[in-house]
């Protein structure tokens, strides 16, 4: 038996009962009011901060739209940070994360059902990821990587050349590509080139500057927001999750293609610039 919401049948004659104008009301409420198109604005989370020019584009819309404090992210929507720039999402259950400046990060779903997962793609840029309440792990997608983080606290870095960095401040994560898997630790990274497995894991080296600037953005933001209100208003999931949140904790190898950087590695003999591209998972570039 058809809906109400169900078109007439070529050549089928109304009802006598009701007026053209009512039907085209009752399809009007039924297109704008399509479940499926509601559920799908859902919001997934929230801009808890956002520094300078953060703007995303929504699937139902080619429109850009500025994010500010409190701004509501839904499934599929695309986030852009400009240089300078940065944000800190959070979930339902506060779990975080935080996106460096020149990213693009796409929120593809979060459920908090009796088994809550996040899915998230970065074709570039770089991103913190923090587990929460009760999202003990996620699904984290680059061109190059498939990532499983689990109660973890972790670093994706993706390159202009989709090279993939992930270094785990807490936890544990499995990192796949080209087939292959392997288990990165606490204080440990792996690096994922296009077509290429895993590196074997090596403790972590030291953070590049674009992470050092989003830290220190994120930081101060939640400083200065911190300090116009009293401790006892403050809600608790409004806090970073503590140092480690912003720990500085990204490959300088990859960063420094992000950031078009081709000098020497920190530490090689001569070395001028920064964290350089054949630095921390390569030697010195030669001379």
């Amino acid at each position: 038996m058809p809906g109400k919401c169900d078109r007439e049948t070529p050549g089928k004659r109304r009802p006598p009962g009701i007026p053209l104008v009512g039907m085209l009301a009752v399809m009007a409420v039924c297109a704008v009011f399509n479940p499926a198109q509601v559920e799908a604005q859902q919001p997934a989370g929230t801009a808890r901060i956002v520094v300078n020019n953060v703007t995303s584009t929504r699937p139902t819309s080619p429109e850009r739209i500025v994010l500010h404090v409190g701004s509501n992210v839904i499934q599929n929507e695309v986030i852009d940070t400009a240089a300078n720039s940065a944000t800190l999402i959070v979930f339902p259950d506060n779990s975080q994360l935080a996106i460096c400046p020149s990213a693009e990060v796409v929120l593809r779903s979060f459920e908090l059902g009796p088994k809550p997962t996040l899915a998230v793609f970065i074709p570039i840029g770089c991103t913190r990821f923090s587990s929460g309440l009760l999202l003990k792990t996620a699904s984290i997608n680059t061109p190059s990587a498939e990532i499983r983080p689990y109660g973890t606290i972790l670093t994706v870095t993706v390159s202009a050349r989709g090279g993939t960095t992930v270094s785990v401040a807490d936890g544990s994560a499995s990192v796949t590509g080209a087939g292959r898997t392997v288990s990165v630790g606490t204080g440990q990274s792996t690096l994922v080139m296009r077509g290429q497995p895993p590196t074997p894991p090596v403790p972590t080296p030291p953070a590049p500057p674009i992470v050092t600037e989003m830290n220190a953005l994120l930081v101060a933001a939640a400083a200065q927001d911190f300090g116009t209100r009293a401790a006892a208003r403050s809600p608790p999931s409004e806090a970073p999750h503590g140092a480690n949140m912003y720990s500085l904790n990204i490959d300088g190898k990859i960063q420094s293609e992000i950031a078009g950087d081709a000098t020497p590695a920190f530490g090689c003999a001569g070395s001028t610039g920064s964290l350089g591209s054949r630095g921390t998972h390569g030697a010195c570039a030669s001379r």
